[in-house]
């Protein structure tokens, strides 16, 4: 479902949000400011050209492949910043924000405010589980479990 909702919001409200930006930028659904790393958490983002030639080649030699998807302590979590940045997929999700030649180019997180065009069933788990932490269908099942039900 977030999928959905990360889809409806770079295709649909993107569209309009992002393109408005000039020059160089880059803007995305769920803007992640952590300590470690920034970047469009889910990898649903758009960026202008002027923007992705400015940014290192994402193309790796196997063996450099294999270290970035190497999924070791603290590959994913940004609240643990690993000395070798993001790994495995989040390697991915932070190349459009990380990924510069020149450090001086880099620009700020650029959340998309429109919802998209995904149902409010849709927007609603998305909200809970990237706002709140709260996975819908584990919250189900724990109070099942509480009030004495089985599946």
């Amino acid at each position: 479902m977030s999928r959905r909702v990360l889809q409806g919001q770079v295709l649909h409200d993107g569209k309009s949000e992002c393109t408005s930006l000039h020059g160089r930028w880059h803007c995305g659904a769920n803007p992640d400011e952590s300590d470690c790393w920034e970047h469009y958490s889910g990898n649903f983002w758009r960026a202008s050209c002027g923007h992705v030639r400015t940014l290192a080649d994402p193309s790796l030699s196997t063996t450099a492949f294999k270290g970035a998807m190497h999924m070791g302590a603290g590959h994913g979590d940004s609240k643990v910043c690993s000395p070798m940045g993001p790994l495995g997929r989040y390697w991915a999700e932070a190349w459009i924000t990380q990924g510069y030649v020149d450090r001086g180019d880099k620009l700020p997180l650029v959340g998309i405010r429109g919802k998209g065009d995904a149902n409010v069933l849709m927007r609603t788990v998305h909200f809970l589980f990237f706002k709140h932490n709260i996975h819908p269908l584990y919250l189900v099942d724990t109070i099942a479990r509480i009030a004495g039900m089985t599946w």
